[in-house]
């Protein structure tokens, strides 16, 4: 499994600072790239996203890969969560504030990948068989469209995109899980609202095809993301990571 990446994390136009933290790991078992979203407003946000990060890297550089299969690496991602979590919440509850962050985890080991997010920080994917929004968006109106046959009409605008989980946010979090086989020419983004508002799947599907095909290069991808984000007003702090897998 070859793998190329690149990856940004920019304040945009309009925030005074960045709350986005971003990671990326790689090793001759396994690679982990991860996007945190930080909430909370100014250096709560900033806070959270930067100690998930710091988490995550200790996690990296403890962990033994060539032990695991998918599914007992990913349960240890999972708990790494939780003790992310924990720590977050009783920091929030002790200065009576809001300190959060949405945290969206892209595993790659041996032919298989896992997608484990919190929040709303999605994950794509573009193999030969089409594009899949890999991550599940954890927010009031798609969980409350995705539990009805029908189209609710009583969704409430006001609550429209609003976060139903984020880390540090509540005492206990359920993280949502996908895995399967990696195919040849793979190509996957990760990324925060920032950049997905901007864009519908069918141009992110046109993007990750572009670079599954070669024809465009993950530095060169990240490049014309961030010129089209800042074309349309980057009025949140925007963060992306896409990689292939060949």
């Amino acid at each position: 499994m070859k793998i190329k990446y690149e990856m940004l994390t920019d304040q945009g136009l309009k925030r005074k600072n960045n709350q986005d933290r971003i990671c990326a790991y790689l090793s001759d078992d396994a690679a982990l790239f991860a996007v945190a979203d930080g909430m909370g407003g100014h250096e709560n946000g900033e806070y959270a996203s930067t100690r998930i990060v710091e988490h995550i890297a200790r996690f990296w550089d403890t962990h033994r890969w060539n032990d695991d299969d998918i599914w007992s690496a990913v349960d240890s991602i999972i708990e790494c969560m939780n003790t992310i979590n924990n720590e977050l919440y009783i920091y929030a509850a002790e200065k009576n504030i809001i300190c959060g962050s949405t945290l969206s985890v892209l595993l790659l080991l041996n032919d298989t990948y896992a997608v484990i997010n919190i929040g709303d920080s999605p994950v794509f994917l573009v193999d030969r068989y089409g594009i899949s929004h890999i991550s599940t968006e954890q927010s009031y109106d798609v969980i409350r469209l995705k539990s009805t046959l029908t189209v609710p009409s009583d969704i409430d605008p006001k609550r429209k995109g609003r976060l139903i989980q984020a880390i540090g946010v509540k005492q206990r979090i359920f993280p949502n899980v996908r895995t399967d086989k990696i195919r040849s020419k793979t190509a996957f983004l990760l990324c925060s609202d920032g950049v997905s508002k901007y864009y519908s799947e069918k141009q992110i599907k046109k993007m990750l095809a572009s670079v599954r095909s070669g024809k465009t290069e993950v530095k060169e991808q990240v490049s014309l993301v961030k010129e089209q984000v800042y074309a349309k007003g980057a009025s949140d702090n925007f963060s992306e990571i896409f990689i292939y897998v060949s």
